[in-house]
């Protein structure tokens, strides 16, 4: 049986049937291959290598002969072919430098967003805390900060606002910590992070007030500032800060007001 070759190929059926034509009126017998796919889905027709028009072996010199005289612009299968690697080639080469592109800008921001997170340290410090409440044992105690100009009258009118704040934490970066005072000035402490533990140390630096244990200040036998000394878990939760000790928790809260700027 005699072998049909590709003589051209054709982006769309009407025009491979017009050379079919030409062909068959010379006494070429021909064939059409995807014509069928092509008519279904013709955006495949590029990536199928088109409408293929195909002739007998014996007749295909006669074929292309006729073809190149009557100027039909249509490629033969070799031409088609080189012409749709090249096509492919490209396209694989944009692709792969998009991917590439994509992959570096991904890589890029996700190293931006690990120097962007912020560590515990970071976190205690960008902002001042509204003290909310300290629990020692079944103990509540509530602080009472006094202004060293502060004038105590008991006709002294005060205004408090809704969502303002009177008593404050504050975690400087240098390693200073002001507290709510009882009944006293604000209390200055040292503070410092170690292995994911708040240590809040007294100012003198005396660790044994931060380990001993603290029996004595609910009975009033030691100054109730001792009471904040200690190591602590922390923990952050949307705008609220929790310090937890085996004995203690302080609570705190993240205020949007003018009182401090970092």
């Amino acid at each position: 049986m005699e072998e049909w070759v590709v003589v051209r190929s054709f982006t769309y059926p009407h025009e491979a049937h017009l050379v079919k034509t030409k062909l068959e009126s010379r006494g070429i017998e021909t064939q059409l291959k995807d014509e069928l796919t092509v008519q279904v889905h013709n955006f495949y027709s590029n990536a199928i290598g088109g409408v293929k028009l195909l002739v007998r072996q014996s007749d295909e010199k006669d074929a292309l002969e006729i073809l190149n005289d009557s100027g039909n612009t249509g490629k033969d299968e070799a031409a088609g072919d080189e012409n749709l690697k090249r096509k492919k080639l490209r396209y694989s080469k944009i692709l792969y430098a998009v991917a590439v592109v994509i992959l570096l800008v991904a890589i890029g921001t996700a190293v931006y967003s690990i120097f962007l997170i912020p560590s515990q340290s970071e976190k205690l410090s960008l902002n001042a805390w509204c003290f909310e409440g300290l629990y020692y044992k079944d103990w509540e105690f509530t602080p009472n900060t006094i202004e060293p100009d502060e004038v105590k009258s008991s006709t002294q009118i005060q205004f408090e606002f809704v969502n303002s704040c009177r008593e404050y934490m504050v975690f400087y970066k240098e390693g200073i910590v002001t507290l709510p005072g009882f009944d006293t000035e604000k209390i200055k402490a040292r503070w410092k992070m170690e292995e994911k533990k708040l240590f809040i140390i007294p100012a003198n630096g005396d660790m044994s007030l931060v380990n001993e244990e603290k029996e004595g200040i609910i009975e009033g036998k030691e100054v109730l500032e001792n009471i904040y000394y200690g190591i602590y878990d922390v923990k952050f939760q949307s705008i609220y800060l929790t310090l937890e000790s085996e004995k203690r928790i302080i609570y705190g809260s993240r205020k949007y007001d003018n009182k401090f700027s970092f």
